[in-house]
């Protein structure tokens, strides 16, 4: 039986030549003394294991789980050990292994270093207990260090949570200190990319970002993403992910904004790859290629993120939530920016349609909020303006022709007589009362203040607004 765990250590150990030496000479010892075929069974499922996670494949012979009813230590380790391959290819969670490990005959497993308590410490880390996993990994390590060596997989694995027990108290220093033993243990053992040290990286990474130390940050968060790199599963090509997160967002704060881009556009593609909805990274990601294109003034690249983002705040929130109509606030606001920039520089033809989109925007919101309206509907007065000049047209004719024609669309979109139209009678009725045209300014008022006053209460700031203008208005006559 030691033979055996020997070769179940050095598989732990990514060792996988010197774990099947052992697994061949079991089988050869198990001719010798004309062992049961449960035994043999167990060595075969062993190697079948290795290979499997060496990225080899072999002919094996089936393995029939009733071979193993007689031996329940073998039985157990290796339904734990096929649970921790599926965990790792991202198939099911944690518990399940942890569920496999607690049914092991521990009276049995003890003499060769318990790795179980290793396991039950990651539960508790997972659970917010940190104070008892920092007892159980302190407790294990002396143990782990007598029965594997100073420098075993096991006893690497302990510092590393020790290591995240610290980051997560917030004690940063300790943390550093616990992360850095674990790549003195990589160094001793010759085993610089063992499984778990792109965590390390990783974790190195986030801890010199949050002391605002960005080159050291990402120099770790490239070496993590190495190492994360050389893994191709879903569970580390989400960790890839979160790393160009990361690397893209230090490089906006340094201004290295082409690699940012590289490094934020880089994580979408990931998305893609592993057909995964990632929804509050990519919520993150979204933000941060809006506000670097809207720097860059890159308006078509600006609001199609902008528009992903809604889109994704939609489903995540729904239509209703405040996020989703802040946001879609912000994407009007950004059309009429956008908009206004162009007629700056008199091309006309995107003015109007970022003018018309800015509206569609507006339209969405569940709140009527008279103000943007107006700025949108004052840019389409200018914009009217403008053509009428140019076109030696009557000016007041024109632009009353263009607003009647976004009565008639929202009429044809939402229906007669809708609060959606309460805003252009407003715009309508004040550009009546600029030329003086008091009796078509007063009808136009009084609609807006008829179709507002269905979803607005009589102390809202947009119907005292109405009503002063009316005020005015009455005056004259």
């Amino acid at each position: 039986m030691k033979v055996f765990f020997f070769a179940f250590s050095f598989f732990f150990q990514q060792k996988y030549s010197e774990s099947l030496e052992y697994c061949n000479t079991l089988l050869s010892m198990m001719k010798e003394f004309d062992e049961s075929q449960f035994h043999k069974n167990a060595i075969l499922c062993l190697i079948k294991t290795i290979y499997s996670f060496s990225g080899k494949s072999i002919e094996i012979i089936e393995i029939n789980s009733k071979d193993f009813e007689n031996d329940e230590l073998i039985n157990g380790i290796f339904s734990m050990m096929n649970k921790y391959d599926k965990f790792c290819k991202n198939e099911i969670e944690l518990e399940e292994v942890l569920k496999a490990i607690s049914l092991l005959d521990k009276d049995q497993i003890e003499e060769f270093g318990n790795p179980i308590n290793l396991f039950d410490c990651i539960q508790h880390i997972k659970n917010g207990d940190i104070s008892k996993a920092l007892e159980i990994l302190n407790n294990s390590i002396p143990d782990l260090e007598k029965s594997f060596g100073k420098n075993h997989i096991f006893v690497f694995f302990c510092y590393l949570n020790i290591g995240i027990c610290f980051k997560q108290k917030n004690l940063n220093l300790e943390a550093i200190k616990y992360f850095q033993k674990c790549l003195e243990i990589n160094d001793k053992s010759n085993e610089k990319n063992r499984i778990g040290t792109e965590m390390v990286y990783f974790c190195l990474g986030d801890l010199f970002y949050h002391e605002k130390k960005y080159s050291e940050s990402l120099e770790n968060y490239k070496k993590s993403y190495k190492l994360f790199d050389i893994i191709e599963n879903k569970l580390f090509v989400q960790g890839k992910k979160d790393i160009l997160y990361k690397m893209g967002d230090i490089y906006n704060i340094q201004n290295r904004i082409e690699e940012a881009l590289e490094c934020f556009h880089s994580c979408l593609k990931i998305t893609e790859k592993i057909d995964s909805e990632d929804d509050d990274l990519n919520e993150r990601i979204y933000e941060k290629l809006s506000e670097i294109y809207k720097n860059q003034k890159k308006h078509k690249e600006h609001i199609e993120f902008l528009e992903k983002l809604l889109l994704l705040t939609e489903k995540i929130y729904g239509i209703n939530d405040s996020k989703t109509q802040l946001r879609n606030k912000i994407i009007s606001i950004s059309y009429l920016i956008i908009g206004y920039e162009y007629f700056k520089e008199i091309n006309l033809k995107e003015t109007l349609y970022h003018m018309e989109k800015s509206l569609i925007q507006c339209e969405k919101s569940i709140e009527i909020d008279l103000n943007r309206f107006e700025k949108i509907y004052e840019l389409h007065f200018q914009y009217w303006k403008k053509i009428a000049h140019s076109l030696k047209l009557d000016e007041l004719d024109l632009i009353i022709k263009q607003f009647t024609k976004i009565l008639e669309i929202q009429e044809k979109k939402y229906g007669n007589d809708h609060p959606l139209q309460g805003p252009t009678y407003y715009y309508i009725a004040k550009i009546y009362q600029n030329e003086a045209k008091f009796p078509e300014a007063f009808e136009n008022y009084q609609q807006s203040l008829v179709l507002l006053e269905k979803v607005k209460d009589f102390n809202d700031p947009d119907i005292i607004k109405i009503k002063e203008k009316i005020e005015e208005i009455l005056k004259y006559f």
